[in-house]
């Protein structure tokens, strides 16, 4: 079981992002590792977890349709960032059709052009207040080159 501490959105934020928590394991001292228990939630998310070794990762969490479980994990750090309904395309880049039942790194959808931000992420450690600020900062840091809808393009008659 994992206890969630909300957070304030960043008001940068705000109009893609409905809500960000700070997930914790209740007793990492106990050893054990409840299961985890994922129920259908319409909702897109990003999340940033870091292991124990230090490894991070920034991961895209689509629509799930269906509950999950899974052995608990040992991730002492963990932010989530809910997605406002219809802000997938523009925070990411992609529909969400093409994250729906799945969980992906962020660097699978944009490549290297994310490296920086997972950079500064890790480096930020487990100061949740550094790592929501490089968030929060990452669409205006990449300008033009954030990742936005594509076009639509008209045929001619």
């Amino acid at each position: 079981m994992s206890i969630e501490v909300p957070m304030t959105v960043p008001d940068g934020l705000r109009p893609l992002v409905e809500a960000v928590s700070v997930l914790r394991a209740e007793d990492p001292a106990a050893g054990a590792r409840p299961p985890l228990v994922h129920l259908p939630d319409p909702g897109t998310s990003l999340v940033f977890r870091t292991s124990r070794a230090g490894h991070g990762d920034l991961l895209v969490i689509g629509p799930r349709t269906r509950a999950s479980y899974h052995v608990g994990k040992d991730l002492p750090f963990c932010l989530r960032l809910r997605l406002r309904p219809g802000a997938t395309r523009a925070l990411l880049g992609v529909p969400v059709s093409e994250v729906v039942d799945r969980v992906v790194r962020l660097g699978d959808l944009w490549g290297a052009s994310c490296d920086p931000l997972i950079a500064a992420l890790r480096h930020a450690g487990g100061d949740h207040g550094l790592v929501l600020r490089h968030l929060a900062a990452a669409p205006a840091a990449a300008g033009p080159t954030w990742p936005r809808p594509p076009a639509t393009t008209t045929s001619p008659t």
